[in-house]
């Protein structure tokens, strides 16, 4: 092999690993972009920001696990971006803004549920007692159903009027779960509802209960 050989070698080898490296930087970045074009209707470089430190969340490794249908995934995503942003309103309600927007009250609706960490806590109660298929289902249909399963209870709600409207729902529509979520005040009225419905539905659903100092969340789920 001649000297003029070698050279053109070392120059080929060069060019096709600078190539080959240029290529999967230029794939990367392209993933990067086909992954980041579904919040890209966010706008906000600060917020968008917030939302890629979210995947990397333990909260959000465990959602991911259950959650099969593509816009839920990005609306949890969404829910605990919101939660984030708790100490700043004005970039929350712009992201509330832009989630009904795209999404609509229902999509706002499922980003909330993860917001107010009541899809947490479903997921932590009902885990233990259920088989991982069984438990994508139920936060599917929950998902699929929000504005039907889930009732968040204010302080001025007259209990026996709520009693009468979660009967009916549970009756009429067989629903897989339904979920009773109250704040401060409203925390007695949310006990006073579930202690009524219990008497009537113990049967058919297990029951699951999570309280704190400031809010109270009990999930009614329909038996296997």
């Amino acid at each position: 092999m001649t000297l003029s050989d070698t050279v053109n070698d070392t120059i080929k080898n060069t060019l096709i690993t600078t190539l080959v490296t240029y290529s999967v930087e230029k794939i990367k970045e392209f993933a990067k972009r086909f992954k980041d074009r579904d919040i890209a209707f966010i706008e906000d470089p600060n917020t968008i920001s917030f939302i890629k430190e979210q995947r990397k969340s333990s909260e959000w490794q465990i959602y991911k696990h259950y959650l099969e249908n593509k816009e839920f995934r990005i609306l949890a995503q969404m829910g605990l971006t919101l939660r984030k942003l708790d100490n700043k309103p004005e970039a929350q309600q712009s992201l509330r803004t832009k989630i009904h927007d795209k999404y609509g009250k229902i999509g706002l609706h499922r980003a909330q549920l993860v917001q107010n960490e009541i899809l947490n806590t479903i997921i932590a109660k009902v885990a233990p007692q259920a088989k991982p298929e069984e438990l994508v289902k139920t936060i599917q249909q929950l998902l699929d159903q929000v504005d039907s399963c889930v009732l968040f209870i204010q302080m001025n709600d007259d209990p026996q009027t709520k009693i009468e409207e979660l009967k009916t729902r549970m009756y009429v529509l067989c629903l897989p779960v339904i979920i009773l979520y109250g704040l401060k005040s409203a925390k007695v009225i949310v006990t006073e509802i579930a202690n009524a419905l219990e008497k009537y539905f113990t049967i058919d659903y297990d029951i699951f209960r999570e309280d704190s100092m400031n809010k109270t969340t009990i999930c009614f789920r329909r038996k296997i």
